[in-house]
Parts: C-alpha cells; structure tokens; sequence
C-alpha cells in the first residue's frame, strides 16, 4: 500500500511554510465500529479465537445482558370480550384508555348536586339523550337527577365508571340503568350481556346500597322486526327479569312503547331506529315516572 501524505500549512509574516509529514496506514486510528444492534432472543455470541488475538482489532464494546422476562413484555390489553368484568373505553392502543372518554367521565365525577341528587341515570347515548329531552326536566326535574349517560357504553364501560368513583360520594333514592344494546350489537350473546347488565346491577347496590335500583331492558333497535337483533334483545330481556329483587332492583321492560302495531320502528318515535325522539323519550319518561313517585313517598330507611 501507498504511504499517505498529509498536508499541513502554517502561516509565518505573510509566507505560507509548508510541511510534509508522511504516515503509514497503520498510524492512523481506525474508525470505531458501529455498535451491534441489541438483540432480545439471545445473547452476544462468543469471540473467536482469530478474534481474540488479532493484534489491531478494535476492542469490541461490551453487550448488556438480556432484559428480565417481564421487562420484554408489552403493557397488558384490556379484555375486549368480557361483559362483566370492569374494562374502560379503549384508546389509541389496546392498554390505554380513551382520553375523550376518560375525561367524561370525570366530568361526572366533578358534577354539582352530586350529594343532593335523589335519582342518578346510568347508561349509554340513549340514557344520555335522555337527559337533554323535554320530558326528563318535566318529569324528573324536581328530585334533581344527574345523568351518568355516555354515548357507545358498554356494560364492562358503565362497571369501570362506577368502579372508578361515578356513584362514590352521592345518596340517590334511586338509579335508573338502561344498557346493553351495544354489547348486543357488537356481538355479545344475549346470555354475556344479561351477565354484564347483572354485574352492573350488583356493584350500583354495592356503592349505593340504599338506592333502589330501576332496571329497563334493551330498548328495541332496527327497523325491521324480523331483524335479528330484535330476537337478541328480546333474548336478553328475557334473562334480566331474574334480576328483580323485592324492595331494591326493579326490572320493567318498556320497549313495546315505542313500537308501531305491527312491531316495526317508525321515525317518529326513533329517528335512526335506535335513539327515541323527543316523542320517544315522553313515552319512556311517562312509563318511568311513577315508579319513581313511588320510591320518593316511601319513607327514608
């Protein structure tokens, strides 16, 4: 090989001396190798014995021993196919929670009159809707209600709310709960869902245990009543009857309100066939209200 030159200038009263110094290849350092990248699977692989006497090799960094088994595990999912088990709105990723939803949520938690409402609603959109019609202000006005509703709720969602402080530091008289059409529509049996509607049911008297609790089964959805979703609900309806208790857990299923004569869903009373219109939700607010009445004249215990 060629020896290199290097060039070297130096500036001396206005004239430029130049000086020549001439190196092998070997006098200059070599280039520091890229560091191998960290592979999880195994270990660094031993060195060879060329490797181990080679006079100029450059010394090999040191590779960091495999990270613990549970280091290389990614955050825990949330289950997507319980129904009574408590499981927040998923967010960007399968472990994170809905930043949207969450903050919902504790607006909720922060609401006024939370230690002076008789009557707390708990559901999805439909109960969430509810609670800006015409009728639950005339209805419910005077026990001054606050309405726990949040659009796309399943039943695991409404069981993390109540889990996570929405009933924590209230009094109601009574709780009103209407979920489980999106468990069903999102393909929950009708067996799953009344397990998770029964999950619910029993953490609302476990936080609220002197609130008598209103159970309204699934409202019908679909147009057509030869859907089958209709059967799932009236399914499903079917099993949340066995969760009537005397005196704490009342289960009326109203939906035959908002159906015309021959079971189809008319506009009128649900504008997509699955939220009530303003009529929808009078009809609904008339068939609740005097349930209600009833649990505010019975004496305090």
């Amino acid at each position: 090989m060629l020896p290199v030159a290097i060039t070297t200038g130096v500036l001396v009263t206005g004239a430029l001396v130049t000086s020549w110094l001439v190196t092998s290849p070997r006098s200059v350092a070599p280039a520091q190798a890229a560091p191998e990248p960290f592979v999880l699977a195994a270990g660094p692989a031993p060195a060879s014995k060329s490797e181990a006497i080679a006079p100029l090799a450059p010394a090999k960094a040191p590779q960091a021993a495999p990270l613990p088994s549970a280091a290389l595990k990614s955050p825990g999912a949330y289950p997507q196919n319980v129904a009574n088990r408590p499981v927040p709105r998923i967010g960007a990723k399968p472990w994170l929670i809905s930043e949207e939803w969450k903050a919902h949520h504790e607006r909720h938690l922060r609401a006024l009159g939370r230690a002076t409402a008789k009557v707390i609603f708990l559901g999805d959109s439909i109960t969430e809707g509810w609670g800006v019609a015409p009728a639950y202000r005339e209805q419910f006005g005077k026990y001054s209600p606050l309405n726990f509703g949040i659009a796309n709720d399943t039943t695991q969602n409404v069981l993390w709310r109540i889990e996570h402080g929405a009933l924590d530091g209230t009094n109601p008289r009574a709780v009103v709960l209407m979920v489980g059409i999106n468990n069903l529509a999102g393909g929950f049996s009708p067996e799953q869902t009344a397990d998770g509607v029964r999950a619910v049911v029993a953490s609302i008297r476990a936080h609220a245990p002197s609130a008598q609790v209103l159970l309204l089964g699934v409202l019908p959805a679909r147009q057509d009543s030869a859907n089958p979703l209709r059967q799932s609900i009236k399914d499903a309806n079917q099993l949340l009857q066995g969760l009537a208790q005397p005196g704490k857990v009342e289960v009326r299923d109203v939906g035959e309100l908002l159906l015309e004569p021959d079971g189809s869903i008319a506009k009128a009373t649900m504008r997509d066939f699955v939220h009530p219109t303003a009529e929808g939700f009078s009809r609904l607010s008339q068939a609740t209200a005097p349930f209600l009445d009833a649990v505010m004249d019975e004496p305090i215990q």
